[in-house]
């Protein structure tokens, strides 16, 4: 709607922050919270869906380089898992909230393919790319420090080593792709559908609320006349 729309006449504009503080207040405090909860919580179910992937492949990449195979190796390497499990994470959910679920909440872009698209790209870049190279450069910074059997002489001898790793997980990595595509898929879908029932709800408490209290005030009427 335009200022100058008839529409718009007894309404109060509020800027970006006080319209979505207000949403989330809304969201936040709603009851029955099942209603609510894609909402609520939609970003932290992105964020555990681009964790998973780094913790496997932490573990798969260990065995696959000999790491677990050495004591020391093996303890350095899990040194690695806190950063694979929680980079993806932060930024898939940190994205996800404010780049996602506030412009679902304050219907800033009117194409929700749009909106889709823009949380499966968030989602493959914290759930499959950064949770492949994060645990894959931390294996191979262990195998390098610890001398392993696997080191090649030179860091180009990697390139042929990398190929050969890939390729024998590559079931893996589209698994994972997969998975986040989906994740973000029906997150996107059920926070679109919890906006709408939330708002629809109030709008049908405010009626309600409107008719009682009409009720009321002609009943009052009826009783002092």
């Amino acid at each position: 709607m335009r200022p100058d729309d008839p529409q718009t006449e007894g309404m109060v504009h509020n800027s970006r922050d006080q319209a979505l503080r207000l949403m989330t207040d809304i969201f936040n405090c709603w009851e029955p919270s099942h209603q609510a909860w894609p909402i609520n919580h939609g970003s932290k179910i992105a964020a555990v869906a681009a964790a998973i992937p780094g913790i496997i492949l932490t573990f798969k990449f260990r065995k696959m380089l000999g790491i677990s195979r050495v004591p020391a190796a093996s303890t350095m390497s899990y040194a690695t898992l806190v950063p694979s499990v929680l980079i993806p994470a932060v930024i898939s959910g940190f994205l996800h909230e404010f780049r996602v679920k506030d412009d679902i909440l304050l219907q800033e872009t009117e194409c929700s393919v749009c909106v889709d698209m823009r949380s499966s790209l968030i989602q493959l870049a914290g759930g499959s790319v950064m949770s492949t190279i994060i645990p894959y450069g931390g294996a191979v910074l262990t195998a390098q420090n610890f001398n392993l059997r696997i080191s090649p002489a030179k860091l180009s001898g990697w390139v042929p080593i990398t190929r050969v790793i890939f390729s024998k997980i590559s079931h893996y990595l589209i698994g994972f792709l997969l998975l986040q595509l989906a994740v973000s898929a029906a997150l996107v879908r059920a926070q679109y559908d919890c906006r709408d029932e939330v708002l629809s709800e109030i709008e049908t408490r405010f009626l309600l609320d409107k008719e009682r209290k009409e009720y009321l005030s002609k009943k009052l009427e009826r009783n002092l006349s």
